[in-house]
């Protein structure tokens, strides 16, 4: 009996699984139509950087080569000379390496659309989820006076016929700040101490939070990388996932339906691209997550508008998607 519910739940998975994919564009093909996006002038500009980054680089080793030379004949001039031209070198590859833009600005919203042609979505650059994510999500301290947010994407979980649910993930890049004060004892010109009041501004968030409320309730809250109150840390027969993650809940048994092992591979999978990635999953049906990182921010640092670019700003809505999809298939499967 065991391998026959194993086995519908493998069969259930991949069925679901292939609609989801069916509903985002191919990787290759987005990549190639997001070259598109970009004007042809940004394109030739970024070529041409390219091109004096390398020579840049040519010459600097040739210049440390003819210093090397040099040695043989003045050690100090070969030396100044191998010197002058690393430094000389340096400085014109920075100089004259492409500097792209913010992306997600110019062309955010038109990636955005023929990513998601199957989907149900919207994409506001200048909105964001709102304070209140920060307070209840469970993984961000709520001493923060100060927040706020940009490029809210909200995506309409379908059913599994294809038509709309009304269940949307809502995700966003969001900041949290306090402002600390305290007396500092100074000195003045005649040698008397006085207080005197400063500030301090704390970081308590910055990166991407995101949240899905679900139409059922789960028998469990668990908390991934997340303190959450009456929960207890428990290990799991993954050791890499536990060298990784926190997994605490307050009951194991109905936790480890939810959190199964393909779920728990995708989340490891997710958690190799991004960094500190959080999780809080509640009774309620509602689950919370975040991470440390701009998520459309594509400032490109080696090369401008590539098909690498593209394929990271592919990869954050494909990751996210799976995982809030492969919770709904565990919800069908264990009746939670």
């Amino acid at each position: 009996m065991e391998q026959n519910e194993n086995l519908q739940n493998e069969n259930l998975q991949g069925e679901t699984f292939a609609g989801f994919e069916n509903l985002l564009m191919p990787e290759k093909e987005f990549t190639a139509v997001c070259k598109t996006i970009v004007p042809e002038e940004e394109l030739m500009v970024c070529k041409k950087c390219r091109r004096n980054v390398a020579i840049s680089a040519i010459c600097m080793l040739l210049g440390i080569a003819l210093g090397v030379l040099l040695t043989q004949l003045n050690i100090f001039v070969g030396v100044i000379v191998a010197i002058v031209s690393l430094i000389v070198g340096i400085v014109f590859m920075v100089k004259k390496r492409y500097k792209w833009d913010n992306f997600k600005g110019k062309y955010g919203s038109i990636a955005i659309e023929k990513l998601l042609p199957g989907y149900v979505h919207k994409y506001s650059h200048d909105k964001w989820i709102g304070g209140w994510v920060l307070r209840k999500c469970g993984f961000v301290d709520t001493s923060f006076d100060s927040c706020g947010g940009e490029d809210l994407l909200t995506i309409d979980i379908p059913n599994d016929d294809g038509t709309p649910s009304g269940v949307q993930l809502s995700i966003c890049d969001a900041w949290a700040t306090r402002t600390d004060k305290y007396m500092v004892t100074k000195t003045d010109s005649n040698g008397k101490t006085y207080q005197e009041e400063e500030e301090v501004t704390v970081t308590l968030y910055d990166g991407v939070i995101g949240y899905v409320h679900f139409p059922f309730k789960f028998k469990c809250n668990i908390g991934i990388n997340a303190s959450l109150p009456k929960t207890k840390k428990i290990p799991t027969e993954d050791i890499a996932f536990n060298r990784t993650f926190k997994f605490k809940t307050d009951d194991k048994l109905e936790a480890l339906c939810i959190l199964t092992p393909t779920l728990m591979q995708k989340l490891k999978v997710f958690n190799s691209r991004n960094r500190k990635l959080k999780i809080t999953l509640m009774k309620s049906g509602a689950i919370y997550f975040g991470m440390k990182r701009n998520l459309f921010k594509l400032t490109a640092k080696r090369g401008g508008p590539n098909g690498r670019v593209f394929k990271r700003f592919y990869n954050d809505i494909y990751d996210i998607l799976s995982l809030v999809n492969e919770i709904k298939i565990n919800n069908k499967v264990f009746k939670m």
